[in-house]
């Protein structure tokens, strides 16, 4: 489980780092399945292969954004230059409504 205290940034706080090293953000990826039941397996496989620096997971329902703490957790982590990854956008959203809304919330902050 991430947590905002257990994700190291890729930005910098050398005065040498120019803006834009420091635009390469974190590469966050989110995992999520149905039920307890199935495996998260074949997705963090994925988002590893990807190079994601930390993947949030949750076993919940994707009908609703409600409930999904770590998708919560997510858009609240995200900065300026980080980036999204997923195995399928069906884990972010089961409705091109859910989709749209998360995908500007997460263009909102800067991210991709």
């Amino acid at each position: 489980m991430v947590t905002p205290h257990n994700v190291t940034s890729r930005r910098s706080a050398d005065p040498n780092v120019t803006e834009m090293e420091n635009c390469l953000g974190n590469r966050f990826g989110y995992a999520r399945v149905s039920s307890q039941s199935q495996s998260l397996d074949g997705q963090r496989d994925a988002l590893s292969a990807a190079g994601t620096t930390a993947i949030l997971e949750e076993h919940v329902s994707g009908k609703s954004l409600e409930g999904r703490s770590q998708l919560a957790l997510l858009i609240d982590l995200v900065q300026k230059g980080d980036s999204i990854v997923v195995h399928r956008l069906d884990r972010l959203g089961r409705n091109v409504r859910d989709l749209i809304n998360v995908g500007q919330t997460l263009r909102d902050k800067g991210a991709t």
